[in-house]
């Protein structure tokens, strides 16, 4: 994993800059392995430079600052000539807009540091996708800008107190991007956001906003549609795997991992790619017959992974490294084993995946699709088309589709997409005191609040993606291409119901890439489930998860529902419901989280 520091004083403070100097030798002497790339006045910024990541260090002229990732190019820029580099007018141009230009003229995975040494602040900009970490604490007066939590207490462990809202935050819902952290100092910069850290206070505004976005351009004609999106697709495969020379490809034998696939043989020799298949005991998990499919159409080689029970309580499977929220927490199971030896063994340098596609290329099956046309057009054809197909596509009669195109299309009456997630039982009722709306929801949802619903509920899916990049790894980097900011772009501009053209999700895509897919997954709609995996990981071990959850952390901070708990913890209540499933893996994780912090066993592995 790339790992980097920031630190940031007053130089006029002569305690603020005994407290950098300090710091900066803790961490000098912590690693020969951190490497100073910029140095001012007021400022101080280290990386490390023994890494397997490609992620590179574009250092701006004239000491204005460091760009942490991978840039590329906007796709208008073609042709272009190697790598990116930041000349002294690029420079001058990312520094001018305090970081806009960023968002405008390259994509990739970044994190922007930019000095402004008039008022001695500092922009902190995260791409819009989210890829890298980046959290913002303060040091006594010292504001610190840093990758994960093992910077932070590298450099000091002290002033770190729980913040109880966020956990509650966390068991209610578990897809959370927020700029909260566990912790009460420690907040994480989100995607699409710039941070300004002044001497008195930190402001913050969202350079990338996918409202702004969507509104700026509309494609509906379905042909320049399929031609776009097969182009920008590709195009961002490309550019991913431009960086590696070999890649391991997570192929579930799905619609998504498997065009990432076709794309990926496109430009490479089949011996740069290894694919790995997960597949559990249960048929819902396993989906070996397409994963073989579409190797043997691609030519490479697969490696099938068994999902199996193992022998230890289900809480030694998470990591106990250092988190800033429970969000983070990675469940570590003989499969990631499996993943990291086979990595290893072909010079892996990154792992790929098709994760985003059901969220981008909108695999939703909601009656807001036709609702969307009607806000859109109003009673235009093919109006009528489009409310049968979304029937089909829904399971839900026309009239009940109808119903929704009326209320939240000719009226526009706005549907929020929060609504859907209720407040768990899982919480006590002191726990749901310290909760209000505003602590799950993202300004990206109601900043569109003009917009077609179905599009609100698309952006809440861009958002969501985010979490695919909650897991770190190690030994290589984590690439989601189709998380990629030219891809969210244009399905952001992309209306529903020409995604789903003819009432098919993923219509579109399927169409893109239809020559290049074995016929079985083109017109493949299912999909695989894990559900009776964690539901057999949770039976084996209720015994002790009873007393590790009754008897923990959560329990005696009052914030969740120990009755609702302990009858959760049941075999005969998991079998009725299924869905006790997630709060009660959330509780668990939660609960591995603060014991992790508060027992000592808190690590900062290199």
């Amino acid at each position: 994993m790339f790992r980097f520091i920031a630190l940031a004083w007053d130089n006029q403070d002569s305690a603020a800059a005994a407290t950098a100097e300090e710091l900066t030798h803790r961490l000098t002497i912590s690693s020969d392995k951190w490497r100073c790339v910029l140095e001012t006045d007021s400022h101080v910024v280290f990386h490390t430079t023994q890494s397997t990541s490609v992620h590179k260090a574009y250092v701006l002229h004239d000491s204005a600052g460091v760009i942490f990732g991978n840039l590329f190019m906007r796709f208008d820029s073609f042709p272009r000539t190697g790598d990116v580099v930041i000349d002294r007018r690029q420079s001058r141009d990312i520094w001018d807009t305090r970081g806009r230009h960023l968002t405008y003229e390259y994509w990739g995975r970044y994190i922007g540091l930019l000095m402004h040494s008039k008022d001695q602040s500092v922009s902190v900009i995260r791409d819009p996708t989210g890829a890298m970490p980046c959290l913002v604490t303060r040091i006594r007066k010292v504001q610190v800008v840093c990758s994960t939590m093992a910077e932070r207490l590298m450099l000091e462990r002290n002033d770190l107190a729980i913040n109880w809202r966020h956990v509650a935050s966390y068991l209610w819902y578990d897809r959370i991007a927020t700029s909260e952290t566990g912790f009460d100092n420690v907040r994480q910069v989100r995607a699409g956001e710039c941070v300004l850290l002044g001497r008195e206070n930190t402001t913050s505004v969202f350079y990338w906003s996918p409202a702004r976005i969507s509104r700026a351009r509309t494609i509906e004609d379905y042909a320049t549609a399929v031609k776009t999106i097969r182009t920008v697709v590709t195009q961002s495969v490309d550019e991913w795997a431009s960086q590696y020379k070999c890649v391991l490809h997570e192929l579930s034998g799905g619609l998504d991992s498997t065009i990432v696939l076709s794309c990926l043989v496109g430009k490479r020799s089949a011996a740069s790619i290894v694919c790995q298949n997960y597949f559990t005991e249960g048929t819902a998990g396993d989906e070996r017959y397409y994963a073989r499919k579409a190797a043997d159409a691609a030519g490479v080689n697969l490696f099938e992974t068994s999902l199996k029970k193992v022998d230890r309580h289900l809480v030694d499977a998470f990591e106990s490294t250092c988190v800033a929220t429970p969000v983070l927490l990675q469940m570590v199971s003989d499969s990631h084993l499996a993943r990291e030896h086979l990595a290893r063994r072909h010079h892996a340098g990154a792992i790929f995946s098709g994760q985003g596609g059901d969220h981008l290329f909108q695999q939703r099956r909601t009656p807001l699709i036709a609702a969307d046309f009607a806000w859109q057009h109003g009673m235009k054809s093919p109006l009528a088309n489009i409310v049968i197909d979304t029937a089909r596509l829904t399971g839900r009669s026309i009239w009940a589709v109808m119903r929704c195109v009326v209320a939240n299309g000719f009226l526009r009456r706005q549907h929020d997409p929060y609504a859907q997630i209720d407040q768990p039982l899982i919480l006590s009722t002191a726990g749901r005191d310290v909760l209000n709306p505003s602590c799950i929801r993202h300004p990206w949802v109601d900043n569109a609040a003009d917009m077609p619903c179905g599009k609100r509920a698309a952006i809440l899916s861009v958002i969501d993606t985010q979490n695919f990049y909650n897991s770190s790894c190690a030994y290589a980097d984590v690439v989601h291409p189709l998380i990629s900011q030219p891809v969210m772009e244009l399905c952001l501009q992309i209306p529903s119901y020409v995604l789903t053209y003819s009432g098919v999700d993923r219509a579109l895509v399927r169409d893109a890439f239809r020559k290049s897919l074995p016929p079985e997954i083109a017109g493949r709609t299912t999909k695989g489930c894990t559900t009776s995996y964690f539901h057999g990981l949770i039976v084996r071990d209720l015994p002790f998860l009873r007393e590790y959850l009754l008897d923990g952390l959560l329990s005696k901070s009052g914030i969740v529902d120990t009755a609702f708990v302990e009858a959760s913890l049941r075999e005969s209540s998991l079998v009725r419901d299924p869905r006790l499933i997630s709060p009660l893996l959330n509780a668990i994780r939660a609960e591995v989280w603060l014991r992790t912090w508060s027992n000592g066993s808190r690590q900062t592995s290199e």
